[in-house]
């Protein structure tokens, strides 16, 4: 059985940025234009990539 390393905390941080870079390119810069649809994606992935590293979505 291979054993699961925790990801640097840094690495997340990275792939933080890169989303959020990623997703203001798609979305448009000024957020107070997104639609309510925008928002549920952003933190959606923004969830995702925090699961990744274990943290648990809050409910």
């Amino acid at each position: 059985m291979a054993s699961t390393l925790p990801r640097p905390a840094d690495q997340e941080v990275s792939e933080l940025a890169r989303v959020d870079r990623r997703l203001h390119e798609d979305f448009g810069r000024d957020e107070s234009m997104w639609l309510p649809q925008q928002w549920r994606d952003y933190f959606d992935e923004i969830a995702a990539v925090h699961a990744g590293y274990g943290w648990a979505a809050a409910s």
